[in-house]
């Protein structure tokens, strides 16, 4: 059974109008990647601050990764404290695309 708050948050990128590999990217791999790296499953950190630090410790882990990832797991982390906060907007939208077309 899929996790209700992945699939909200699925959908929630999907009304960004995000594409269907980015929005896997954001939801499934790269929570992946950082539950395997850092121990951390992001759709159980509940508290703000907490959701802030993993932001930094996954952008520390970018830096330290042989291949470079351009951006994808902080900007999966970045996007979910945005659904979490529901504080976007259009520039926020513009600023992924830029990830996601380097």
């Amino acid at each position: 059974m899929e996790n209700p708050e992945k699939a909200s948050f699925s959908n929630w990128l999907a009304n960004k109008g995000l594409s269907t590999s980015s929005i896997q990217k954001y939801s499934s791999q790269a929570n992946n990647r950082i539950i395997a790296e850092l121990g951390i499953d992001f759709y159980e950190v509940e508290n703000l601050d907490s959701l802030r630090n993993l932001l930094i410790a996954v952008k520390e882990m970018e830096a330290n990764m042989p291949k470079n990832p351009n951006h994808m797991y902080s900007a999966a982390v970045s996007n979910y404290i945005k659904y979490k906060t529901r504080q976007y907007n259009r520039l926020d939208t513009l600023n992924d695309y830029q990830y996601l077309n380097r």
